[in-house]
């Protein structure tokens, strides 16, 4: 099956190390199923039952091997991780949901997250607000992020640990790093959707100028 970009670029960023993947809200369980015939333990979660039995029925047709992956219906938001993260180094993949599901899955994850583990992250919208309640709630750093565009919509993706150098940041650090079309497309638009914002917000304005500002600083 053909990839979009995005989901692509997520598995991509997974680190080699690692030992067991969680395909969080997995919906088609794309993402995880890249992993089945790795040394990787897939856990597959969602919500919906219908979502989880199709995604076994599929799994089965394709005599994937059941004993190296496992398929939940579960709650994101509510379910202890740390009954199968115990002395793993674990990969928690949140993608495909909103922010405000997305931080709570994350919130409920770094109940039991180790030095170990890692989580990569790309949400619909909204990644400033993601941005900002990341760095106010969680000790989470930065260790890689990128920028992919797919038919018109951006989509930023970060990956984060406990033991990165690198800040987690408002607007982005490390997605600016290579600049192209794709991030220069995207900062207007950023500057845009927060300048029609700028007469009802006003903390619009300090992400407005900061997306100004790294706009005049790169050369595209």
């Amino acid at each position: 099956m053909n990839l979009s970009r995005r989901l692509q670029k997520i598995i991509n960023l997974v680190p080699e190390n690692t030992q067991v993947l969680w395909d969080i809200c997995c919906d088609h369980g794309l993402i995880g199923s890249q992993f089945l015939n790795s040394k990787v333990n897939v856990i597959f979660i969602d919500r919906v039952e219908s979502i989880t039995s199709k995604l076994k029925l599929k799994l089965a047709a394709n005599s994937t091997d059941l004993s190296s992956c496992k398929v939940m219906t579960a709650n994101a938001i509510e379910y202890d991780y740390a009954k199968l993260s115990t002395n793993k180094r674990n990969t928690y993949i949140v993608a495909g949901v909103g922010t405000d599901v997305g931080l709570n899955i994350i919130l409920q994850i770094l109940k039991s997250f180790t030095l170990n583990d890692t989580l990569v992250v790309s949400l619909h919208k909204n990644n400033v607000k993601l941005r900002q309640r990341l760095i106010k709630e969680t000790d989470l750093r930065l260790k890689d992020e990128v920028l992919v565009e797919e038919q018109g919509k951006y989509y930023e993706i970060m990956v984060l640990d406990l033991v990165a150098v690198e800040k987690i940041t408002e607007i982005g650090s490390l997605l600016w790093e290579r600049p192209g079309k794709v991030q220069e497309n995207y900062l207007y638009k950023q500057l845009n959707y927060y300048k029609n914002k700028l007469p009802f917000e006003a903390k619009a304005q300090a992400i407005y100028d900061q997306y100004a500002q790294k706009l005049g600083s790169l050369d595209f």
